[in-house]
């Protein structure tokens, strides 16, 4: 019985390792993707909280257009 649970044991550790490695690896890139096209990561977020919206009525489409409008003007310099 003390072999089952140092499987699992194991079994646990190894699939936790590899999701936190394919996290990471997702997490790259989406930062990659974002940083190389920042309008159309805007227009998607603009998009999803739109979606939300209709699905449920409250300040998430304003939240998401203001949140893109900020994330523009620190990423490019507005003159």
């Amino acid at each position: 019985m003390p072999e089952m649970i140092d499987k699992a044991k194991l079994r646990f550790d190894e699939v936790a390792a590899k999701a936190k490695n394919q996290g990471f690896a997702q997490m790259v890139k989406s930062k990659t993707f974002i940083e190389r096209n920042p309008f159309q990561s805007v227009a998607i977020a603009v998009g999803v909280g739109y979606a939300l919206k209709l699905l449920k009525p409250g300040p998430v489409f304003t939240a998401g257009v203001f949140g893109g409008l900020l994330y523009l003007a620190t990423r490019f310099e507005m003159q």
